[in-house]
């Protein structure tokens, strides 16, 4: 099995999930301050704002603000991986051009 990294087309990806996970990031701190401000309208009734912090402890917080968290991360060390890639690929690249000139050709029977 053979992978090919294509550093420009993994950092547009990369740049792109970094754009919906902020994006995301919004609407789920929309969504948290929504449910704050529903428990603090209800304050009167305990089982309706236990219930709210239920839903946010279980369900917000797990599926929105933990989801985009991991999705930073992985960005965050998938960016890290590229540079390095990058950079290890241009290294090498000016490693093999310098080395270029060292190799030495020996002399081969019947040429010349």
């Amino acid at each position: 099995m053979r992978f090919e990294i294509l550093p420009v087309e993994a950092s547009s990806t990369v740049s792109s999930v970094e754009a919906t996970a902020e994006e995301a990031r919004g609407r789920t701190g929309g969504v948290t301050a929504a449910a704050t401000t529903l428990a603090q309208d209800l304050a009167n009734s305990s089982v309706v704002v236990e219930a709210v912090q239920g839903l946010e402890a279980e369900v917000l917080q797990p599926t929105g603000s933990g989801a985009v968290a991991q999705t930073e991360a992985a960005t965050g060390g998938t960016s890290t991986a590229l540079g390095h890639y990058s950079s290890g690929d241009d290294q090498m690249a000016a490693t093999a051009r310098k080395s270029a000139g060292d190799v030495h050709r020996p002399d081969m029977p019947g040429t010349g």
